[in-house]
């Protein structure tokens, strides 16, 4: 099972390091409040998301959303929560709700189709959760950590739903 690797170099962008693929694939990178997103249209999913997390935004209080919706800026094809719809998998976010509390607006943008990838149940609420929960109370001890994650994509992968979403 040959798997399809993407390689990132990190470029310094507005003082932040974001990743660089360095082998061709579809990419529209995105700026949102709380997070950048190399956006793959022919996936569906985000090669990478990158960030920083603060401990000022750990301590957030904006409530969770739970409206997940294509973004308004990805060009080309895009999810819907229509493909998520019994396929098996959860709608795993790569910049994940609870790290962007600091702001209704970061918080809405955590649900973007374009920040999430098909994650086994048990995956998204056992180790990733367990991730992302580490992650913050680094940011906490630390003051700020950069965070950069996403998927890694077979080359023969399967899909999911009308628009052949790819799971990693």
């Amino acid at each position: 099972n040959k798997q399809h690797t993407t390689v990132y170099k990190p470029t310094a962008t507005n003082n932040i390091e974001l990743p660089t693929l360095l082998a061709p694939q579809s990419e529209q990178v995105i700026t949102h409040e709380g997070y950048t997103v190399s956006y793959n249209s022919e996936w569906c999913i985000p090669n990478w998301v990158a960030y920083e997390l603060t401990a000022k935004e750990v301590a957030g209080d904006v409530p969770r959303g739970d409206d997940f919706v294509p973004d308004p800026l990805a060009k080309g094809n895009t999810a819907t929560t229509n493909d998520y719809k019994h396929s098996g998998y959860d709608r795993g976010h790569m910049a994940p709700a609870g790290d962007m509390k600091w702001s209704k607006t970061a918080m809405d943008e955590s649900f973007y189709l374009s920040n999430i990838c098909p994650q086994n149940k048990n995956l998204n609420k056992g180790d990733w959760k367990e991730l992302e929960e580490l992650a913050r109370e680094w940011a906490l001890e630390y003051g700020n950590i950069y965070i950069a994650c996403g998927p890694i994509v077979a080359d023969n992968h399967k899909t999911i739903g009308q628009n052949n979403v790819a799971v990693p």
